[in-house]
């Protein structure tokens, strides 16, 4: 049975895999680790031959390093780089290509580009991805691409001050098209729209970097449904911006803000994303907002369910906009508060939002709060049914490495990790082996988290705090809701160190509220055996005061607690 296993084992299995399948693996790598294949076996030294997806970048080159190349070296690795390319579309012959990706940084000659594209066009080309840094001016959305009937997905990035042509279009079957990086030369505005117009069954549109040296912009396409327009906040812009986009679903446009927007059709809307920004250069005697009007694009997306907006784009919006329309259709709205808002146009938002049931913020700051004391009868009629503060990056989960490390006896953790731990963790793991944790306070800390931690701790015998700094002790007030947690601790040993340590911007009576987080634990922690505080402050404090408080104290919960201030070797207990 085992030698019959073994001969099993030893055999060549993948070899004997249908010639198409075993091509199908292989397009999964990048096309020059697919060639190195070859050399397995005589039938493997063609196989590259069935392979539907090339993918060709210099930058696959072990010795590749495009900031620090000699000519001599630059030009070996770009004829190498040709060869390869050259020798593997002739290998294929005439056999279909389904996805062409080419990705060169070396300044391919664009008589090369011309013979790689007419050949995987030729051969029905589903996906084509570019990114090709030629010589300046040379049209890279070459006649062939643009009149491909096979084309499902084009993607094109150029290069800095790279300038596309367009001539005829014709892609009767392309549903994504992706422009990254490049410049429509042409006054009028005719290159885009002869673009997209040629695109007759177009679905998602995404327009990265574009410059466009017209003075007017037009996205127009009635079977698109997703777009996503992002342009650099310069004032280089069109000032007149328009959307005739009757099927669009999911809208996302940023951008400096545009003296109009004549036309905006999203009859079928659903989710927007907007961050406008006003411009950076105005006369000075013309008060903000007078040469840019937003009204019309902000009342043509009435209908979306979901909303989100920039904290700039409500500054866009309280000086730009005449009008706001009324949402009857939203259910959920974000605001990103990473900078300063324009917190005085929210009230006026959330009174044309009826049915809103979600109101989230990206992150709130205490410096933007004054103005919320105006909108208490805005804000008492509101239909919100949930309030969320969270993370501007949905995407950040970091619950699996919390749990990857539940086993550790000791753990460390930065004030900033809880940050994390209340903000980025969907649940905290059982630490059942751990028996010292050290908590770095020093800075804005996310104390909420503590509580659950702790809970999630059971065998915790020692618990470190460094630093209660006043920044950090303006967030005590969670600890009131802490008891029923702290009451259960296991904990034996509570160290505080750099107690009354403050920087120049916080006040001296600092200390006195350190004082009051000892105090509350003190009165809490039910099991603790031994209390060490280390007195390091720049004032004349008399530590011995502090000792005597704390063994003053009436309502401790551990009777058999000792206490010690340790200040500069001396000890007070």
């Amino acid at each position: 049975m085992n030698s019959k296993k073994m001969d099993i084992g030893s055999k060549d299995l993948i070899s004997n895999l249908p010639e198409a399948l075993i091509g199908h693996i292989l397009s999964f790598l990048p096309t020059k680790d697919a060639a190195l294949t070859s050399v397995l076996s005589k039938r493997w030294r063609h196989m590259l031959a069935f392979v539907p997806n090339l993918d060709f970048d210099d930058e696959d080159y072990e010795d590749y390093n495009r900031y620090d190349m000699s000519p001599l070296k630059r030009l070996k690795m770009l004829t190498s780089f040709q060869v390869f390319v050259d020798r593997v579309l002739a290998l294929q012959g005439n056999a279909p290509v389904n996805k062409f990706s080419l990705s060169c940084e070396l300044g391919v000659e664009p008589s090369s580009v011309n013979r790689w594209l007419s050949n995987v066009l030729e051969r029905g080309v589903l996906d084509l991805d570019l990114y090709v840094s030629l010589e300046d001016g040379y049209p890279l959305l070459l006649s062939q691409v643009l009149m491909s009937k096979t084309l499902v997905r084009l993607k094109v990035e150029g290069t800095t001050d790279f300038s596309t042509d367009v001539g005829e279009v014709f892609l009767p079957k392309l549903k994504t098209l992706y422009l990254d990086d490049l410049a429509f030369n042409d006054e009028g505005g005719a290159a885009f729209a002869k673009l997209t117009s040629g695109c007759h069954v177009l679905e998602e549109l995404v327009m990265i970097d574009i410059v466009f040296y017209c003075d007017f912009f037009l996205v127009s396409n009635p079977t698109l449904k997703r777009l996503k327009v992002r342009l650099d906040f310069t004032d280089q812009k069109p000032n007149t911006v328009s959307f005739d986009t009757p099927n669009l679903v999911y809208l996302e446009f940023t951008d400096t803000v545009g003296a109009k927007y004549p036309k905006a059709n999203f009859d079928s809307l659903v989710e927007a994303n907007l961050d406008l920004r006003m411009r950076h250069y105005q006369d000075e005697d013309e008060p903000a907002g007078d040469s840019e009007d937003s009204t019309n694009l902000i009342m043509e997306i009435y209908n979306v369910k979901i909303l989100y907006l920039s904290g700039a784009t409500l500054e866009v919006l309280a000086l730009c906009c005449k009008a706001i329309p009324i949402f009857s259709n939203l259910i959920r709205l974000t605001i990103d508060t990473h900078e300063e808002v324009q917190w005085e146009f929210l009230p006026k938002l959330l009174e044309n939002c009826p049915n809103l049931e979600t109101l989230v913020f990206g992150v709130l700051s205490t410096i933007h709060c004054k103005p919320w004391e105006d909108t208490r009868t805005c804000l008492s009629s509101s239909p919100v049914k949930m309030l969320k503060s969270e993370p501007a990056d949905d995407s950040v989960d970091a619950t699996n490495l919390f749990m990857g490390i539940c086993n550790v006896e000791i753990l460390y953790l930065s004030g900033a990790t809880l940050e994390i731990l209340a903000s980025c963790c969907k649940a905290i793991p059982v630490f059942t082996n751990l028996i010292h944790l050290n908590i770095n306070t020093h800075g804005n800390i996310q104390w909420k988290s503590l509580p659950k931690l702790l809970v999630n701790c059971p065998n915790l015998e020692t618990l470190v705090l460094e630093g209660l700094n006043y920044i950090g002790t303006i967030h005590c007030k969670p600890w009131e809701d802490t008891r029923t947690c702290l009451s259960s601790s296991p904990v034996k040993m509570l160290k505080v160190l750099r107690f009354g340590q403050i920087n120049l911007l916080e006040k001296v009576d600092v200390i006195d509220k350190q004082k009051e987080v000892i105090k509350y634990l003190l009165e809490t922690m039910p099991n603790l055996e031994q209390v060490m505080i280390y007195y390091d402050t720049s004032f004349d404090d008399d530590p011995s005061i502090l000792s005597t408080e704390l063994q003053m104290l009436e309502k401790v919960a551990s009777p058999k607690c000792k206490i010690q201030v340790i200040s500069a070797n001396i000890r007070f207990s």
